[in-house]
């Protein structure tokens, strides 16, 4: 039996404004995330005239570590106050789940797949390991939600494919990409792979790609700028030479030939230092280490990237333990995030469901699905599961203290890749022909 057809996206819009109001209700205070420096980094950058370059290219100083604009530009328009911040990251939350929902309705033909699509990706934005950021003045929030707005905006464009849909979906990428530095690694390859899949299969999209690919080479020439402005990868650099360099005789010895300074001053005051440990933060501004910092300034950055490229064991993670690498797929940091509270029905334990090995699985149903029929949009999760590794690596590697707030990302498109995996395989024309022979 089928119903209106358009009775899913009426649905869709039904389970937002139940989710607007039910996540609307959760309690907050200031204490959950009122020690965390990042936030009053975010909160000063908001302060800053959107009519001053400090905005948008901001410097550091000795009480402020500089951000990408996004986060900020979103706290000013709310006014930079915590209590019109979080309401605005909760509607957001929902728009974006709602625009996500609606991208992907586009692409699915069964009405019984719509609407387990409709209640699965609902039931992942009201896990906690995915709300509970909403409530936080930290950028985890919005940039997940732009994250899901990005995905939305480029799967319209996949079947819109109209110069407003191409537009909408530039604007949003440049606002995701200034959430968090890292993003423009992922978006650059996103759009490399897409233009070579378009140009065999789909040369409609080509010119489309080639504006947005174009777009996204002169966003990070860009945002490189806007990084060495503020020197934003000197925490980065920091962290990794006190966590990863000291305890490692030859990846010292091999910074020392690279003339990093300071290096006896570091071993007998920072050597076994734990992510933990607060001595950390005594470091940042301790004008003993002034020349290590101008060093870092200047040259930390590029040196560390020379340290990638010739140490790939330490690269691709073979050197790290077990116990490090299980932070990639973290979730439900209390710490960050405080324990669920008023979600009602999230206490039923859906996720994390998918594991890597079944997401492996469910590419592989993909690829061999999308030989038979060269539909394209069966790749999309086969492309997001190379690229999110690609992430792992680029995060892991640049952030040595919060590994697993800065990848909670990861266990969150775990999930959303297992759902509309399932989903394409199941709604495929492949599997109902399967279906309809086992019932013969």
């Amino acid at each position: 039996m089928r119903f209106g057809k358009n009775l899913p996206y009426k649905i869709n819009f039904l389970c937002f404004l139940l989710l607007l109001v039910f996540s609307g209700a959760i309690k907050w205070d200031a204490s959950v995330w009122g020690e965390f420096s990042d936030a009053w980094d975010y909160l000063t950058q908001s302060w800053i005239s959107l009519l001053d370059k400090e905005f948008y290219f901001p410097h550091k100083t000795a009480a402020f570590y500089p951000r990408p604009f996004t986060v900020p530009l979103f706290y000013k328009l709310a006014s930079s106050k915590a209590e019109r911040i979080i309401p605005a990251q909760i509607f957001f939350h929902n728009l974006s789940t709602f625009c996500l929902v609606f991208s992907l309705l586009l692409f699915i033909t069964r009405d019984y797949i719509k609407y387990l699509l409709i209640f699965f990706i609902y039931a992942l934005m009201s896990w906690w390991n995915v709300l509970g950021w909403s409530i936080t003045l930290l950028s985890e929030s919005l940039s997940t939600s732009f994250m899901f707005l990005w995905i939305a905006s480029f799967l319209v464009l996949m079947k819109k494919r109209t110069a407003f849909f191409l537009i909408l979906h530039i604007i949003i990428a440049v606002l995701f990409s200034f959430t968090r530095d890292s993003w423009l690694y992922f978006l650059i390859p996103f759009y490399s792979i897409t233009l070579l899949f378009s140009l065999i299969w789909d040369k409609i999209m080509v010119k489309k790609i080639v504006i947005i690919l174009t777009c996204s080479i002169a966003l990070f020439f860009v945002q490189n700028y806007s990084v060495q402005q503020g020197s934003r990868h000197h925490l980065a650099v920091l962290n990794n030479i006190v966590f990863n360099v000291l305890p490692n005789e030859e990846y010292l010895k091999w910074f020392t030939e690279q003339g990093m300074p300071c290096v006896n001053e570091l071993k007998d005051n920072y050597s076994g230092l734990k992510v933990e440990d607060k001595k950390i933060y005594k470091l940042y501004n301790d004008s003993n280490y002034e020349e290590l910092f101008k060093w870092i300034d200047r040259k930390g950055k590029t040196v560390f990237m020379k340290f990638l490229i010739t140490h790939p064991s330490h690269t691709f993670l073979f050197d790290e333990t077990r116990e490090k690498t299980n932070r990639i797929f973290s979730y439900d940091l209390n710490f960050y995030i405080g324990w669920g509270r008023d979600h009602g029905w999230t206490d039923f334990t859906i996720f994390p469901f998918f594991n890597l090995i079944s997401l492996l699985v469910l590419g592989g149903l993909l690829i061999f699905i999308f030989v038979r029929t060269k539909e394209f949009i069966l790749l999309f999760p086969v492309i997001l599961i190379v690229l999110f590794s690609l992430n792992v690596l680029v995060i892991y590697n640049a952030e040595a203290m919060e590994v697993e707030r800065h990848l909670i990302v990861t266990q969150i498109i775990k999930q959303f890749i297992g759902i509309i995996s399932l989903a394409f395989i199941l709604d495929s024309e492949l599997f109902s022909d399967l279906i309809k022979r086992i019932r013969a």
